[in-house]
């Protein structure tokens, strides 16, 4: 599939000119950042070329406020539905499920406004949305506007790519996307997810920012569903709760009676402020190298990093770095030998 994120502020008729690049490389999909849409004037997307011509589009935007925007066009043949969207304290996102060919590829659509927060609140509020995203979505394709350097070697560059190494991701951008020489655009994804990109490379300046054109593979999951039952807790009121227990009342000289009437009356109080529920979860195969000892050494790598985060002490820099590279030895190792044996 080809693909592209691109960054629309300043284009001139960016619409007509964008989606004449977008036929004219045969793109599957493209990020758009920026673009400057508005809820309160619908007409602006839904009479843009980027939604005409064999192209569909969705839009992220928030209410309200100028500037900003985040949306994705596609292909009128691929399956396109908006999962999440908003705005965090340094960054706007949007997320989206493509079905293409029985293929599914989450993307996720990133936009930094330079002056919305610091480079550091930036890492630290990206690093929590990475942390909340990824067990939840596969097949990620995460790309935009970061505005961040990602190549200049400062505390919010080296934190940025420490966080992405923690967490298993790969960044694939490694030219500039700006006209003042910066690498500014970027394209992430899961180094052991099924989203392989082959090509990666500087496409057109429409603003002062390129296109940055992506051509990826994507292997279809093998995935099962199972029903499980469970019990919404965090919304129980914990004072509504307590009166209802506190109303118990069970009376009955012989100890087997009282234990099961007592029994009887706490499962009623349970099922009134958390029924029991069904619900059917998708079950993807997990990759043979993720073995239990190489999923804690992620979680423990990731602990520390949050650590780190937090407290900004050097031992826990060090600490977070040994972590991860012997995250990284074990994952390297324990690939070599499941595929070595699966290939023999």
């Amino acid at each position: 599939m080809s693909c592209l994120t691109l960054n629309c502020r300043s284009i001139v008729n960016k619409d007509n000119f964008g989606g004449q690049y977008l036929r004219e490389q045969r793109i599957h999909f493209a990020l758009l950042t920026e673009t400057w849409y508005s809820d309160e004037k619908q007409h602006q997307y839904e009479t843009s070329d980027f939604n005409q011509h064999g192209y569909k589009i969705s839009v992220a935007n928030h209410k309200n406020k100028i500037g900003g925007g985040i949306a994705l066009t596609c292909k009128t043949e691929i399956k396109i539905r908006k999962m999440d969207h908003g705005t965090k304290q340094s960054f706007e996102f949007g997320i989206w499920k493509l079905i293409f060919k029985g293929i599914t590829v989450h993307v996720v659509g990133i936009y930094r406004p330079p002056s919305l927060a610091t480079c550091k609140q930036f890492v630290i509020d990206i690093s929590n949305f990475l942390e909340d995203i990824l067990p939840t979505y596969s097949n990620l394709l995460i790309m935009g506007d970061f505005n961040i350097h990602i190549d200049n070697g400062s505390w919010a560059s080296t934190n940025f790519q420490n966080c992405l190494h923690a967490m298993g991701l790969e960044q694939h951008v490694n030219f500039s996307t700006h006209t003042a020489g910066n690498c500014l655009d970027l394209v992430i994804t899961e180094s052991t997810n099924g989203v392989c990109v082959l090509k990666c490379e500087q496409g057109h300046f429409f603003s002062d920012h390129c296109a940055v054109h992506v051509v990826i593979n994507v292997k279809k999951e093998n995935i099962t569903s199972k029903t499980v039952q469970f019990r919404n807790k965090k919304r129980i009121s914990h004072s509504e709760f307590s009166d209802d227990l506190a109303k118990i009342s069970v009376d009955s000289e012989d100890v087997n009676t009282f234990v099961n009437l007592f029994e009887s009356e706490i499962q009623s109080v349970i099922d009134k402020h958390a029924p029991s529920k069904e619900q059917t979860r998708i079950c993807r195969t997990q990759k043979p190298w993720f073995i239990e000892s190489i999923l804690e050494s992620k979680r423990k790598t990731e602990r520390i990093w949050r650590k780190y985060i937090l407290y900004k002490e050097p031992e826990q820099l060090k600490e977070f770095k040994e972590a991860r590279n012997k995250y990284f030895k074990e994952i390297d190792s324990e690939k070599k030998n499941k595929l070595s044996v699966i290939k023999f």
